[in-house]
């Protein structure tokens, strides 16, 4: 199993989300900002009821509960609401690692 990783950036602070396959569990870091990464945390400990695609049509939709924890998958899917829900964007196409060069 691996650590997952993304970029995440609150105001132009960046820092990152780290997921754990084998634990199941997310580490979040704004560059020691508390209540944002409290936000993060809060969020993603939360189940989610979202409508996503049941099908490749784009207006086929199924509901479903989705726990962030549970696969690395589900956390990609909940961490597409993040931003509307906490202010913290995820960038996607930052790699990880290129945020400690910053």
């Amino acid at each position: 199993m691996a650590i997952k990783t993304v970029t995440l950036n609150y105001k132009g602070q960046y820092g990152c989300l780290e997921y754990d396959e084998e634990a199941k569990t997310f580490a979040v870091n704004l560059g020691g900002n508390a209540e944002a990464e409290k936000r993060v945390r809060d969020f993603l400990a939360q189940p989610h009821t979202l409508s996503i695609p049941k099908d490749a049509c784009t207006y086929h939709f199924k509901t479903v509960t989705i726990n962030a924890a549970d696969s690395w998958e589900a956390a990609k899917t909940v961490l597409g609401r993040l931003w509307e829900n906490t202010e913290v964007l995820v960038e996607w196409s930052m790699p990880a690692d290129v945020v400690m060069q910053l």
